[in-house]
């Protein structure tokens, strides 16, 4: 699996082989904290084995909106051995973020965000990571537009983030632009969320080499879930009503 809507089905295809008996196999499919969410553990005793006598086992259908990795694992008396360890994400149809202004943090470290390169107001203009501040060009508006998916724009320049020419291989370069590339914001289940392209099945957004440092170009690259493609969306507001006491009592003496 690559890119899949949430309630949709998989069909689980391939055929293990060893010299050695196969004493046991396992296709799972595991959330970002490595915990099982469907799968099945099979005894086949055999040197060969059918995945296609798993597949209505494995409930690819009961997934919720985020982030897995599917894995096909085969154990014999010599160990165990990872056949498949493949990243995927399954995209809801519904908000996922409340519509609003927030810093796009990086969750490699929530002091550096998606910042555009020079301060610039103009189409084409490079998405960077930045240090943390109060620039309008830090912050992004999120609205959203049906379906599960959002425009995300930038505050400082009025245009939206994008993938430069729509693109949709891994690699390509993250820009803003007039009309910019609707995105899916997929939460990966520890308070974070991964940035989808809806012009990509395949990627979504990420830090480049995972790098923390001013300037590091912002691109989209294949699914991996690590922390350079998951980001933190922190509000701008911050409420001022400061909590209020009346009708008190002190102790004296």
């Amino acid at each position: 699996p690559s890119t899949m809507k949430a309630g949709s089905s998989f069909s689980i295809r391939g055929t293990v082989t060893s010299d050695l008996p196969l004493t046991e196999v396992t296709v799972g499919v595991y959330d970002t904290a490595g915990s099982m969410k469907t799968g099945k553990t099979v005894r086949p005793n055999t040197t060969s084995y059918d995945l296609r006598n798993v597949d209505t086992s494995v409930k690819f259908g009961s997934l919720g909106t985020g982030g897995y990795r599917y894995k096909v694992t085969a154990k014999t008396s010599a160990g165990t051995t990872t056949l498949v360890n493949s990243a995927f994400m399954v995209l809801g149809s519904g908000r996922t973020v409340a519509d609003g202004t927030y810093y796009i943090e990086s969750m490699k470290n929530n002091g550096y965000g998606l910042n555009v390169s020079g301060n610039s107001s103009a189409s084409g203009a490079n998405v960077v990571l930045g240090a943390k501040s109060s620039s309008n060009y830090m912050k992004y508006v999120f609205t959203y537009q049906g379906n599960g998916y959002y425009k995300i724009k930038n505050v400082g320049s009025g245009k939206y983030l994008g993938v430069t020419g729509q693109k949709s291989a891994s690699g390509s370069n993250v820009e803003q632009a007039s009309g910019g590339t609707r995105w899916q914001v997929i939460p990966d289940g520890k308070g974070s969320y991964y940035l989808v392209p809806e012009c990509s099945g395949t990627a979504a957004l990420d830090l480049a080499n995972g790098t923390v440092a001013n300037g590091t170009n912002i691109r989209i690259w294949n699914y991996n879930l690590t922390e350079g493609q998951r980001w933190k969306l922190e509000s701008t507001t911050t409420s001022t009503a400061a909590p209020k006491i009346s009708g008190q009592t002190k102790p004296a003496t």
